[in-house]
């Protein structure tokens, strides 16, 4: 090795030299030959390729060509001879030696390897305090539950409390262990905030080693680990109270039940479609949850076009409501739930279960897509989703006083909506627009508002209180010569009325 370092210290003072370094660069080439006294030799190359890439983007390239040449001679030399030395010399962990850890995922039947078991890994709300764990400190457990969840994830965090109940009840049997990507920091503040709902998941922070050994594409997502086995791999459903008294008790472990399928993908097309065939038209209708794609949307693209979209694991009300959006926006229009009326004879229907719809059109029809989708799901859902104009009850936006409405022409400034997140909040450089998208969405409105100001330039308003009431907002809206006036207006809507034929 101090051979090795030696040779290193001298090409890197070459470079020093040809290319004049500065002092911050010249303190990255130590730290380069600093790291070849390490023990781990690959370690060494990861560094060193790290630091060299740093160090190339701050050399100022010389002015001929010859000293050109001498750079790159030399870094091309040092990478050569050290890089395949090294690999040459080095044994590797997945051949069974001493060297670099590759990773295999983990999946059911699997046993778990010692590097895991023996892996350091950081740790949160430890009930004794520790900052980190191994997997091997709890060999006398059970069971161990490996929750991935993520601070933005509303159903994992909805997942909690049940949580701590089957850690409360089986403590002595069972390892409960959060793990999450998100920092410790990041964590620590989540759990500060919500420290009067008793919410202290045992967490795994900072960590993208666990989720290499149990690769997943959606959260929650649990790993059920048995004697030293990986026997279920579940969505939240499989995880209760008992689920796990009929695994600890009779050996039973829930039916894996969680496949994380290509969104990109047709849904439900087989794995066996060839990819060089293009899709003509496409479209599939299930009802029923099916737990390896997400709740929610996906658009499908050809060229920069839409040419489809499949919604996943919603209730029919949500499908027609993602298909009256974009036709909306074909509109130049906006939806928003205050623009919908149900007229069917059983309203709770239509809100309830779970249905999964894709559509594809060829790239030729994109811009009858979403026209395309709704006939299509009318012929099947049991319904009629229409979109027409409607006389409805709203509010209009109007100027009442046109010398304060000049104060509403923007300045220029960078763009920055705000709106009703907190005391103070701006619109700034947007179209009045914005400001009645998200006054649609206060809870305290319960009609559309239609925007009858005739204000075609960008706008800057600013609040300078908490707009809590209708009564607070009309306040506001009165420095800028605005107001809000209740009234009956012909507007787009999106109507579902039951269909003659009922299919569902």
């Amino acid at each position: 090795m101090t051979n090795r370092s030696n040779l290193m210290a001298a090409l890197l003072d070459k470079v020093a030299q040809q290319a004049s370094v500065k002092d911050d660069v010249k303190n990255n080439l130590k730290k380069v030959h600093c790291a070849w006294d390490k023990k781990y030799s690959h370690s060494c190359i990861v560094y060193s390729l790290r630091q060299i890439t740093s160090v190339c983007t701050l050399i100022p390239m010389p002015k001929t060509s010859k000293g050109m040449f001498h750079i790159r001679a030399i870094l091309i030399l040092f990478l050569i001879v050290h890089m395949f030395s090294l690999l040459a010399q080095t044994p590797r962990k997945d051949s069974g030696a001493e060297g670099l850890l590759v990773i295999s995922p983990l999946k059911v039947g699997d046993r778990l390897p010692e590097s895991l078991f023996n892996l350091p890994i950081e740790v949160t709300n430890h009930p004794q305090g520790y900052s980190s764990i191994r997997l091997g400190d709890y060999s006398n457990k059970k069971l161990i539950l490996l929750d991935f969840w993520a601070t933005w994830c509303g159903s994992c965090i909805q997942k909690f409390d049940e949580l701590a109940k089957i850690q409360q009840q089986f403590g002595s049997d069972v390892l409960l262990l959060g793990a999450t990507e998100d920092s410790k920091a990041k964590v620590n503040t989540f759990f500060a905030k919500r420290a009067q709902n008793n919410l202290h998941l045992l967490s795994a922070v900072g960590n993208k080693m666990l989720a290499s050994y149990f690769p997943h594409k959606m959260i929650p997502h649990y790993v059920w680990i048995g004697e030293g086995k990986v026997v279920a791999v579940t969505s939240s459903e499989a995880v209760s109270t008992a689920s796990i008294r009929d695994y600890l008790k009779n050996g039973i472990a829930p039916v894996s039940n969680k496949y994380d399928l290509d969104r990109q993908a047709p849904l439900f097309l087989s794995e066996y479609y060839p990819a060089s065939n293009p899709l003509i038209h496409y479209a599939i209708f299930t009802k029923g949850t099916f737990r390896g794609y997400p709740q929610g949307g996906n658009f499908r693209y050809d060229d920069g076009k839409i040419i489809g979209r499949s919604f996943t694991n919603l209730s029919l009300l949500d499908i027609y409501e993602g298909i009256a959006r974009g036709i909306f926006d074909r509109m130049n229009d906006r939806y928003s739930a205050k623009r919908r009326k149900i007229r069917v004879k059983q309203p709770s229907l239509i809100k309830a279960d779970a249905y999964s719809f894709d559509f594809i059109n060829p790239p030729t029809k994109a811009s009858s897509l979403y026209a395309d989708m709704l006939s299509s799901l009318n012929s099947y859902s049991g319904y009629r989703g229409t979109v027409e104009k409607v006389e409805t009850d709203c509010y209009a936006l109007i100027v009442i006083d046109s010398v304060k409405a000049k104060l509403l022409h923007s300045k220029g400034a960078k763009a920055k909506n705000t709106l009703f997140k907190k005391e103070g909040a701006a619109l700034i450089n947007l179209p009045i627009s914005n400001f009645v998208a998200r006054a649609e969405e206060l809870e305290f409105f319960h009609l559309p508002i239609q925007n009858e100001t005739g204000i075609k330039s960008n706008v800057d308003i600013l609040f300078e209180r908490q707009v809590d009431s209708f009564a607070a907002l009309q306040q506001e809206l009165s420095n800028y010569g605005l107001a809000l006036k209740q009234t009956i207006r012909r507007m787009n809507a999106l109507v579902i009325s039951d269909s003659d034929t009922t299919n569902n």
